[in-house]
């Protein structure tokens, strides 16, 4: 009996199986009913918005799972993180264009001396047209080494010091005063140099010098040296072909005794590419009084002070926010507050300063004289006489 109920439930299995083969068969037929040939196509998964139905709107489920916020980039396939990675790194960002101001033809490069004649816009960079601090445009993977640099770097930034040798024309003392423009690198450019006698005042170099790179600014509003000026010089020769020129022209007049005046002379140095060890710099000299005259002028305060507060011993007195204020009404200002008070009114950035440490400063100062008062920029034999007077002042007032 067992055998018999067994070998029914074996039968109906295998019917049922037969029906599941031949319904999944008849799914894969081709609609036009060829089965030979017929190529089976996959449903396709992906929903064509114009052929589906809109859906209704739904209760809410009640045993909804809360909504929970991914972290950022939780969303990334792994394909879009591996394009990010392998992504290059621009190192080298800037502006391919100039800046100027845009005309009526576009955008034109200009020089504070030199400005268009008719502007009608902002200054912008031509290359994108944004403001001189918008992000750069333009970017690379890595930076372009020029080719030669070793030796471009060797010959234009190798210092000389002074020759050893003596010549009857090197002088006891001298006064320096250069000017510099700016080279398309970024870099300062000597563009002239003005060497006097310190005794006798007497002019011993004044020339321009040509500069060994293309410029990209003479600076104008300071050096007084316009791009016209130095190509008339060179068509009359009449300036110094490069750096090597103008040093030469120096050590003329400049032996390894000689001492050499100048304000900040540091950067007149350097625009020579020169060593030198025998050096006045009338700006360290002035940093010194300065600081000197100050601590004399703190402590005659303190001194002050004590005399007062002995003298008004016993006296009594009211402690008031700003300082103490005696039995007379006189009020004594204290801390901060009396700093506040004395201070010097703040110059604004890039404004003259006549309290401070230029040149045109301490001449007015210190020697009453006006320098550099024109519209045209500096006059570099006016200056390296200014610093020789500097000088002067300073050796007769402190000995």
């Amino acid at each position: 009996m067992a055998v018999l109920v067994l070998r029914k439930a074996v039968n109906t299995n295998v019917s049922v199986v037969k029906k599941s083969k031949n319904a999944a068969r008849t799914e894969e037929k081709p609609e036009n009913g060829d089965e030979k040939g017929a190529e089976i196509k996959p449903k396709s998964t992906v929903l064509q918005t114009s052929s589906v139905a809109p859906v209704a709107n739904k209760a809410p489920v009640a045993n909804k799972a809360p909504v929970v916020n991914k972290a950022p980039g939780a969303d990334k396939t792994p394909l879009t993180e591996a394009k990010s990675l392998l992504a290059p790194i621009l190192r080298c960002k800037r502006h391919t264009g100039s800046f100027g101001y845009s005309t009526k033809v576009g955008l034109q490069a200009h020089t504070p001396a030199i400005l268009p004649t008719e502007l009608t816009g902002p200054q912008a960079w031509s290359c994108c047209v944004k403001p001189f601090n918008s992000p750069p445009c333009w970017g690379r993977e890595n930076h372009d080494e020029p080719v030669g640099t070793d030796e471009v770097l060797e010959k234009r930034w190798k210092y000389h010091h002074t020759p050893t040798t003596h010549q009857a024309s090197h002088r006891l003392a001298i006064a320096i005063d250069c000017e510099m423009g700016t080279a398309i690198d970024m870099e300062s450019e000597l563009i002239r140099v003005t060497v006097i006698d310190y005794f006798t005042g007497e002019r011993l170099v004044n020339n321009l010098v040509f500069p060994d790179i293309k410029i990209k600014h003479y600076n104008t509003r300071w050096s007084g040296i316009t791009q016209s000026q130095m190509n008339d010089a060179r068509q009359r020769d009449q300036c110094l072909l490069g750096m090597n020129a103008a040093r030469t022209a120096v050590f003329k007049f400049a032996g390894p005794t000689t001492i050499v005046v100048g304000h900040s002379v540091g950067n007149d140095l350097s625009s020579l590419r020169w060593i030198h060890h025998n050096v006045v710099d009338t700006q360290i000299l002035e940093t010194e009084r300065r600081t000197k005259e100050e601590a004399e002028k703190e402590q005659a305060e303190k001194d002050k002070e004590d005399a007062e507060k002995g003298a008004e011993e016993g006296e009594p007195s009211v402690q008031t926010e700003k300082g103490i204020q005696g039995q007379n009404g006189d009020k004594k200002l204290k801390g901060k507050e009396a700093d506040r008070q004395n201070a010097p009114p703040k110059t604004p950035k890039g404004k003259y300063n006549p309290e401070g440490i230029s040149l045109k400063a301490l001449t007015m100062k210190r020697l009453g004289r006006a320098i550099q008062t024109g519209k045209n920029g500096h006059d570099s034999f006016e200056d390296a006489l200014a610093t020789r007077d500097l000088l002067h002042y300073h050796i007769t007032t402190q000995l």
